[in-house]
Parts: C-alpha cells; structure tokens; sequence
C-alpha cells in the first residue's frame, strides 16, 4: 500500500483477483467503512481521523484473504 503515510487517498494492490469486500477497521476491531463496489485500486481516506488503521480485504464467502495497516496523517 502506498503513500504511507497517506492523507486523503490509499493506493492498494488486491492481494487476489475475488476479492468482494474491502473494509477498514480501527485499532479496537470496529468496522469504520465498507466498499463493495470495487472498481480501482484506490480509496478515499480523507473521512478517517489521524491514527493507525487497518484495510480488511474479503473474498464472497466472508472469508478474510488479507489484512493490512497504515497510518493516516
């Protein structure tokens, strides 16, 4: 993932091809946001408070495929 630290934006490469789901969580396990519709490698960010966060990657069955954490400025 890349910047990091970022700001408003997070590039990302998806860890496989069936990724569904694409959630980022925060340092207590709360899901903050979720996208489905998943059509670039990139996410605004810009919504999300300085700190340490985590982007949860899902395959269609629910199953967690990658996590991964970066830090917003």
């Amino acid at each position: 993932m890349f910047p990091q630290p970022c700001v408003s934006e997070l590039n990302f490469t998806k860890p496989e091809n069936n990724i569904a789901k694409i959630k980022i969580i925060n340092v207590s396990g709360t899901k903050i946001k979720e996208f489905t519709d998943i059509q670039s490698n990139t996410i605004n960010i810009s919504s999300l408070s300085a700190g340490i966060w985590f982007l949860q990657f899902e395959n269609k069955y629910g199953q967690i495929i990658s996590m991964r954490k970066f830090l917003k400025l």
